[in-house]
């Protein structure tokens, strides 16, 4: 079955061109990277998914239905996000707001809420920390409260927007291990990046996107594909997996 499906899906802002003609489809249970250079539509072709943006033509589809009638079966992080230092909050109450969708803003939680946050916060082996204030979190913490976040809606795909942007190289890697193991749970996955290399590695496939959608598929991405996407010559570098350094393109930061 297509966890998503977009058709000849176009729009614009204020007369310029933000994505064009995107065909796009992934089936239930894929692992998909979304790459392409900062501006060419990634993160506005995932608010489309979400149904937070309505496209000038064009059909999207989650399921089978629009995006709007999805509702719960979507979960979203977006790009990192800092929280005011002095803002009494802690990191079970950001993942209890994974929870209002389903019980509004003005009802208390039950205790299969509870218990919901409790298990997304144990996917993400932040558990011990539910009581720590979330200023007080590492980067890769942070992260992970806030996939805890979107787990807690009990969602079928989960959607990411440059989850290990700002991160060491070792925490990307427990980053993508976790949604590697959240994807064989049955989760569709689509996740918005620069890191190639770990596409390649980890991702199911790979979809290339500057404004219309260049390359969709299983295979790496050929160099010119790159470089016509990026309108310029691409670098590839080779110092994470030197006996593999077709993993190692890491592409967009230009």
């Amino acid at each position: 079955m297509k966890a998503i499906e977009l058709k000849n899906v176009s729009l614009s802002f204020d007369g310029a061109d933000a994505l064009k003609q995107i065909d796009l489809s992934i089936d239930e249970g894929s692992f998909v990277g979304l790459v392409g250079p900062n501006g060419g539509g990634k993160t506005t072709l995932l608010k489309i998914i979400l149904g937070l943006i309505k496209p000038d033509q064009g059909v999207v589809s989650v399921f089978g239905r629009p995006p709007e009638k999805t509702q719960g079966k979507i979960g979203y992080v977006p790009q990192y996000s800092d929280f005011d230092p002095e803002f009494p909050i802690n990191v079970r109450e950001v993942v209890e707001m994974g929870r209002l969708g389903r019980t509004g803003f003005f009802n208390r939680f039950s205790k299969k809420d509870k218990e919901i946050v409790r298990e997304s916060l144990e996917k993400v082996e932040m558990a011990d920390l539910m009581d720590r204030r979330i200023s007080d979190l590492s980067g890769g913490q942070h992260q992970r409260v806030l996939i805890a976040r979107a787990l807690a809606t009990r969602p079928e795909i989960l959607l990411l927007d440059e989850p290990t942007a700002s991160i060491d190289q070792k925490i990307k890697e427990n980053i993508y291990e976790l949604l590697e193991t959240l994807n064989e749970s049955g989760i569709t996955i689509l996740v918005s990046t620069h890191d190639t290399g770990v596409v390649y590695s980890k991702m199911t496939s790979i979809a290339c996107i500057n404004q219309k959608i260049v390359y969709h598929g299983e295979d790496e991405i050929p160099l010119e594909v790159f470089e016509e996407a990026y309108g310029a010559p691409v670098s590839i570098l080779s110092d994470e997996h030197p006996d593999h350094p077709e993993l190692n393109q890491n592409v967009g930061e230009n």
